[in-house]
């Protein structure tokens, strides 16, 4: 079920996410994350916008969670 959970969070997401230029040689690039964990399989549509998404988890979220990560070459 997790495995499920998480290629539809791929399927959906991966489409709209551009991400940063790799840092040049030398360079450190910051990556920053955010987990929620919901109380509930959230209806979403195909396409949703971030607004929505956050919108649809007000009052499900029962877990959080936040990291920061580097990159550099």
């Amino acid at each position: 079920m997790e495995i499920e959970a998480e290629a539809w969070w791929v399927k959906r997401l991966s489409a709209k996410y551009l991400h940063p230029p790799s840092p040049g040689p030398g360079q450190t690039h910051r990556y920053f994350f955010k987990l929620y964990g919901p109380d509930t399989m959230l209806q979403l549509e195909d396409g949703v916008s971030g607004e929505d998404l956050i919108q649809a988890m007000h009052g499900h979220v029962v877990q959080y969670g936040e990291t920061c990560v580097t990159y550099g070459r």
